[in-house]
């Protein structure tokens, strides 16, 4: 007896789930570039009593970045833990914006980091400025540029719905 069968394939995009897929790449993306722009700093910072570079370290501990200090000079109330209480971070994922803000509240680190500071060896002797996050800035970019978030098909292919249908017919 002869048969007749047609399959129709509808594929439709399920919108909540590709904007949640997006904002979770673009939330990653942000803290591996924060990553690169802490890295970048960190190694920028001169270190001597440790206090301008522990402004990083509960951003590291966040990012699960190794923040190393040896301090050079030892200065009453000035180390690794009092830059620590003074930096502040802040991530803001709130889909369609993706944002990313440090600040290092050390004043000695602000005012080395523009050269509006004399150094520490005499007022004759004035440091050039660090430019530690000139240099994180332009690492956080890069990051950006090299990741290519979107550029991956199956990131579309993952948030499509197929229904198939199938139509038959005995003659």
């Amino acid at each position: 007896m002869p048969r007749f069968f047609g399959t129709i394939q509808k594929i439709e995009l399920v919108k909540e789930k590709l904007t949640k897929k997006v904002g979770e790449r673009l939330e990653a993306t942000l803290r591996n570039a924060a990553r690169e722009f802490v890295r970048a700093v960190l190694v920028e910072i001169p270190v001597q009593t440790g206090e301008a570079a522990g402004s990083l370290i509960p951003l590291g501990r966040l990012l699960r970045v190794a923040i190393p200090i040896t301090p050079s000079r030892f200065q009453s109330g000035k180390n690794p833990n009092t830059g620590a209480a003074q930096s502040s971070y802040k991530f803001d994922n709130s889909f369609p914006k993706y944002r990313f803000e440090f600040e290092a509240g050390v004043i000695h680190y602000t005012l080395n980091e523009f050269g509006l500071n004399v150094g520490p060896y005499g007022p004759d002797k004035k440091q050039p400025p660090w430019k530690t996050f000139e240099k994180g800035r332009s690492a956080f970019l890069d990051y950006l540029q090299r990741a290519k978030i979107l550029n991956d098909p199956k990131l579309i292919a993952d948030c499509l719905k197929k229904t198939s249908i199938t139509l038959g017919r005995r003659f």
